[in-house]
């Protein structure tokens, strides 16, 4: 039985990645009374620790409520411990699934492992989570392929090709979450560039390369 006491708890995937480090403070903004815990390798731990604390520093709302969770999307029960595995589930009320390889060139395999398999794992997760709301899963406006003509936001399987397999495996990903019993939303963006007002960023890619050549000109 959940503990009352106990705070809501968001599973976070995808930390501390670019889209993750600016969306942690917003979330907590938004549920002011619920704990993050994010999933990351063991591998990216100490990047993961140094980027709390320079969320915490910034961000004052966000002192003492971020977790990092030893794990990996790509393996079953999500690699976690099975003691953690049992706190988790028993206080877990949404989860925001954002690890994914966005690499344009990756090979079908990788994609397969990461974007759907991984999707997968995070489903079977949350599924058995009592008390689970809601999962927001950041997919991208790539799964359109290459459809012709308009392609909506209730569009999904038109019958389109894909490009390169990072747009095939975020589609088959995306239609994993569809066909799942979870409550789901599902968010679609373009390209992600820097920082709207100051131009920060750490993907030096999309439009960054024309930048750079521009730049050297």
């Amino acid at each position: 039985k959940k503990d009352e006491t106990e705070a809501p708890t968001i599973l976070f995937t995808g930390f501390p990645g670019f889209i993750g480090m600016r969306l942690l403070p917003r979330i907590l903004e938004l549920h002011p009374e619920s704990r993050l815990e994010c999933l990351v390798q063991e591998k990216f731990m100490d990047a993961a620790r140094r980027a709390v604390e320079t969320l915490e520093a910034k961000h004052a709302h966000a002192k003492g409520r971020i977790g990092l969770v030893a794990g990996d999307i790509t393996v079953q029960g999500l690699g976690i411990e099975a003691h953690r595995v049992k706190e988790l589930r028993r206080t877990l009320a949404q989860a925001w699934h954002l690890a994914a390889v966005y690499d344009l060139a990756v090979a079908r395999d990788v994609g397969r492992r990461i974007n759907v398999e991984g999707t997968k794992n995070v489903l079977e997760f949350v599924e058995q989570a009592r008390h689970f709301q809601r999962l927001q899963y950041v997919s991208t406006a790539y799964v359109s392929g290459a459809a012709r003509g308009t392609f909506r936001e209730t569009d999904l399987d038109v019958g389109q090709g894909f490009k390169n397999h990072y747009e095939e495996t975020k589609f088959q990903a995306e239609v994993e979450v569809v066909r799942s019993k979870v409550p789901w939303t599902i968010y679609r963006p373009g390209v992600v560039v820097g920082d709207s007002t100051t131009g920060e960023t750490a993907k030096f890619d999309g439009p960054y390369f024309v930048l750079r050549v521009m730049e050297k000109m």
